[in-house]
């Protein structure tokens, strides 16, 4: 069976620009920002997972911390490199090639397009690379189950999610390792999607 993981990525491969414009206002997750921001020290290191076109690294760049982003999509990152420049790395979040430990991990709506399987391989990723009292942030949406998604951009473009729920979400940060320092549920402005917000710590 075809990873849904990959093809949602080629999905991204075609849609970068439109998804730039289309999700370009990120008021709604500034707060969420701010706050792994304030943990950390200046110059941080940050990994930005499943970057998209770049907007959150660019930001985060701006308070003066160093951020790595890497995607899966390669179209993603194409964008991400001329419209805000810095690193950035085409790999896969369930195989990251780096060996160096991190500050902080910010992962915005990217984990989501894991399987239920895969989840807890990306999770043991992110908390490889951090540094012991290192942060991870992350969003999915709130649900059960898996499916695919269409109809959100211009051309046909299916998106494989895996909704999760509050204790599932917890269990599985727990069984990784990952202490909660902060939980969230958010539902969103039009009403039609609950999020679920989790910033969690390696412990020291």
């Amino acid at each position: 069976m075809s990873d849904p993981t990959a093809l949602t990525s080629r999905t991204y491969d075609r849609v970068a620009a439109e998804y730039h414009d289309r999700r370009l206002d990120r008021s709604h997750i500034q707060t969420k920002l701010d706050q792994l921001c304030s943990r950390l020290a200046p110059s941080a290191l940050v990994l930005d997972l499943g970057c998209g076109p770049g907007f959150d690294s660019a930001a985060m760049r701006q308070r003066g911390h160093r951020v790595l982003g890497i995607d899966l999509s390669q179209g993603m990152i194409r964008f991400a490199r001329r419209q805000y420049p810095g690193p950035y790395i085409q790999a896969d979040m369930r195989h990251l090639p780096l060996g160096q430990k991190l500050d902080a991990v910010w992962a915005a709506a990217s984990l989501l397009h894991l399987t239920a399987a895969d989840f807890p391989v990306a999770l043991g990723e992110c908390f490889r690379i951090l540094k012991s009292g290192g942060y991870l942030s992350l969003h999915l949406k709130a649900g059960e189950g898996e499916n695919w998604e269409n109809g959100r951009f211009s051309v046909d473009a299916p998106r494989f999610f895996t909704y999760w729920t509050d204790v599932d979400l917890d269990r599985a940060l727990a069984e990784t390792g990952f202490v909660a320092i902060q939980d969230h549920t958010l539902s969103s402005t039009t009403g039609h999607q609950t999020w679920l917000y989790r910033l969690v710590q390696k412990p020291a």
